[in-house]
């Protein structure tokens, strides 16, 4: 018997909720967040950094960026720009027509109303202050709006512009107070101090993602495949600038000493130095997409990203928040992706629910996992030789004639372990094997190689953190399972053995950590499991809608937004362990179909739900489940924990709470 259990409760309360939360007063510190956000953009004033995100977060810094703390924004849509009109006086938009006001310099904020200017599903994307009072907001469908007298006031500004293009991307007032907009990814517009009309310049090389000042009439614009343009008229003609880059600049800044710095896709940082005519790409980067970045303290960049809110300082990164893995923001979701309890998780609960299953629901799922290490102290699994043979070793277990027809997957599998890059053309997802087809690796190689297992979010997961071991994995065949055929599983875990054994002989440069037997299973309430008897013992939580007959499926974007809601929730409260939202997913989705721009990161609409996370997440064609929660090693059955967390929430209209265990044995 599988262990669940439900709750009853009026989708009309969480709609409630959610307009309570948009109508409340901001306090003034809300309560901490889990490390799983996005931060969009990144604004300082004397020694205040302010930070903008996911789910309306907003963070402070006083300290050069070394800790923040979290302000309540009282909106829960994406954030998508900050900036200081002076040292006290700072300003956010978002999207949901969100505008937001502070006059204490980002430690509390008040929503501004636009009713009857702006409709209130609009997006904003950037906002920019110049001299006495002047400041614009823009976003998609040729919305720009401004005001004359520092927000007391905003009124939409008409323009006729190319209909092919209608979303602009950033905004910025020059010292001339020349005003620029980046237009449709190929288009410019300018308007010149005491104008009322805009002009409209079309540029070559690919989409302009950003715009900023460089002091007087210098512009700088940046965008798609490394592109860079450069103005020293406001504006009125612009010159290519090189870089040695070709990845997509998110955001820029010129620093105190003339240097100018470019951040975007991938983690990219790319530096022009004073008197220097080209951007040069650093090394090392993060692993994950910069949105953007201030100047602190003593040469420290302030950063944000796919990986929440950090810094770089001497080289290296330390990002707020970040688990042993290193991993924080966005990469925690992607992470999660990879844990190989989530397909095998997600296979039972879609066998359960499908109307064609037989009666009963004592399915299980096996698979086996084979951790190898190297075989000498001073080296370890990246150490190319011990690489090499690893990859001949996991290549003789795929071609086992016994396990023919078992799925076997290891890092040297691109088909399973591949980078998605978020970033292409057209926005499309590019896929980057892990491990490359060449025969050999040298050291040369190693540092992309790290870069890539770190961006797949394979650390701590297929690969352990500190590079000491790899894991692969070979699936147990449904039909010989232990309910199934004994004898086909006994021929199966036979081989593995014997692949373990031959692994250990001394020539080789690698040995074997484990081989374990793990099996996934519904755990039972009338049934107790003697944990001490069998140690290794995990649990992994799924929160579903109680239904998943097609016939009574809600809207998906409902759905997605209540994963979202309660995920937000969840990361609020001491879960577990890590959680994973069906939205997570589309929300990559998202970022995909406007060419890897993270400010569509949304949260709030979900109207991009791709055909990946279909086939990935849904069952029987409805969204279900919302959310897996997967528990710490050694933690024990925590059910009543989290469902007390539910009860809490109580917002969610019907959830199921349904348990599941996995043991690992030593074979």
């Amino acid at each position: 018997m599988r262990k669940t259990w439900i709750l009853r409760l009026a989708l009309t309360g969480l709609l409630a909720f959610a307009s309570a939360a948009l109508a409340s007063q901001p306090s003034a510190e809300a309560p901490e967040l889990a490390p799983t956000q996005v931060y969009t953009d990144i604004a300082r004033a004397g020694s205040r950094f302010i930070a903008v995100g996911e789910r309306g977060a907003i963070r402070v810094s006083d300290d050069n960026g070394e800790s923040w703390k979290v302000v309540d924004s009282a909106v829960d849509v994406m954030l998508t720009a900050v900036v200081f009109a002076s040292e006290r006086e700072a300003w956010a938009v978002g999207h949901g027509a969100v505008l937001l006001h502070s006059d204490d310099a980002g430690s509390s904020w008040q929503k501004v109303s636009l009713d009857g200017v702006v409709e209130p599903d609009q997006v904003f994307i950037d906002i920019a202050f110049g001299k006495e009072g002047e400041g614009y907001v823009i976003g998609p469908d040729e919305w720009v709006l401004a005001t004359q007298d520092g927000g007391k006031t905003w009124a939409r500004e008409m323009f006729g512009a190319s209909p092919y293009y209608p979303d602009m991307s950033s905004v910025a007032v020059l010292d001339s107070g020349h005003v620029l907009i980046t237009y449709g990814g190929l288009e410019i517009l300018r308007k010149a101090p005491g104008d009322t009309t805009w002009q409209t310049q079309e540029v070559r090389g690919g989409s302009i993602f950003g715009v900023m000042g460089l002091g007087g009439r210098q512009a700088m614009v940046f965008g798609e495949y490394g592109v860079v343009l450069e103005s020293s008229d406001a504006g009125e003609t612009w010159v290519e600038v090189k870089s040695a880059s070709r990845g997509a600049y998110f955001a820029g800044l010129k620093l105190a000493d003339g240097e100018v710095v470019l951040v975007g896709a991938e983690g990219i940082i790319a530096r022009r130095a004073v008197g220097a005519d080209v951007f040069l790409p650093e090394v090392p980067i993060p692993v994950a997409a910069l949105t953007s970045v201030a100047e602190g303290e003593g040469g420290r960049l302030v950063l944000t990203g796919a990986q929440g809110v950090g810094y770089q300082q001497d080289g290296a990164f330390y990002f707020d928040g970040a688990g042993p893995d290193g991993y924080s923001g966005q990469l925690v979701a992607r992470s999660l992706l990879y844990r190989t309890e989530l397909p095998k998780v997600l296979q039972l609960v879609a066998k359960r629910s499908s109307r064609y299953s037989p009666a009963g629901d004592d399915w299980a799922v096996e698979w086996v996992e084979v951790a190898l290490r190297a075989g000498s102290s001073d080296a370890d699994v990246l150490t190319p030789e011990v690489f090499n043979d690893l990859g001949k070793f996991y290549g003789r277990v795929a071609a086992s004639p016994e396990l023919e027809r078992s799925n076997v997957r290891s890092l040297w599998d691109p088909e399973t372990y591949s980078y998605l890059m978020l970033h292409g053309p057209y926005g499309d997802l590019t896929s980057v094997p892990v491990v490359h087809e060449k025969p050999d690796y040298d050291d040369a190689e190693r540092p992309y190689l790290e870069q890539r297992i770190a961006r797949a979010g394979l650390l701590g997961n297929v690969i352990s953190s500190d590079f000491e071991t790899v894991n692969a994995f070979v699936d147990i065949p449904g039909y010989a399972t232990a309910e199934g055929d004994n004898t086909r599983r006994a021929t199966v875990l036979s081989a593995l053995k014997s692949l373990g054994v031959e692994a250990g002989r001394n020539e080789h440069s690698y040995k074997v950590a484990a081989v374990e037997l793990a099996r996934l299973e519904s755990a039972d309430l009338a049934q107790s499991h003697d944990e001490t008897a069998t140690p290794d013992v995990e649990y992994v939580y799924v929160i579903s809608t109680a239904s998943s007959d097609s016939s009574s499926c809600g809207r998906t974007e409902d759905a997605l937004v209540l994963a979202d809601e309660l995920a937000g929730y969840l990361a609020t409260r001491k879960i577990p362990g890590p959680a994973l939202a069906v939205s997570d997913l589309a929300k990559l989705n998202r970022i995909v179909r406007h060419r890897g721009n993270w400010k569509w990161y949304s949260t709030d609409d979900f109207d991009d739900y791709g055909g990946s996370v279909y086939g990935y997440w849904e069952v029987d064609y409805c969204v279900n489940p919302l959310v897996v929660v997967f528990g710490k090693h050694g933690a024990g059955d925590q059910q009543d924990h989290l469902k007390e967390m539910l009860e809490q929430f109580g917002k969610a209209g019907e959830l199921e709470l349904s348990t599941f265990r996995v043991t690992r044995t030593a074979l």
